[in-house]
């Protein structure tokens, strides 16, 4: 199936509102009102163009950001988790080691 020009717009502009919750907090429920659907469809019509939720993908974006922080700046691991809005650093923590396979730290001294 095509998708329309439209669509594939509608979708960028979507797609950045996701984003913009890398560093401040925001919800599904607001994006999914700017674009005057439901939760529900959103998460459908993000799926359709990344093969994941908009959940997923904001977490994949979140460790790729803290991957290159890690590596290029001081920052330490409460910074990092408070500047990608997570909700503390030990939930930043586990959630790299789960999806890097190493804590934050040992990544960052590689």
């Amino acid at each position: 199936a095509r998708t329309s020009s439209c669509e594939a717009d509608k979708f960028a502009d979507m797609k950045n509102a996701v984003l913009s919750m890398l560093y401040e907090k925001g919800s599904l429920d607001e994006i999914a009102g700017r674009f005057f659907m439901s939760k529900s469809n959103l998460i459908r019509v993000f799926k359709k163009h990344t093969g994941q939720t908009p959940y997923k993908f904001l977490l994949d974006e979140k460790i790729r950001v803290s991957k290159v922080l890690l590596r290029n700046t001081n920052m330490n691991v409460k910074t990092i988790a408070d500047r990608l809005c997570f909700t503390d650093e030990h939930y930043f923590s586990f959630v790299f080691k789960e999806k890097v396979g190493v804590p934050p730290l040992k990544y960052r001294n590689g």
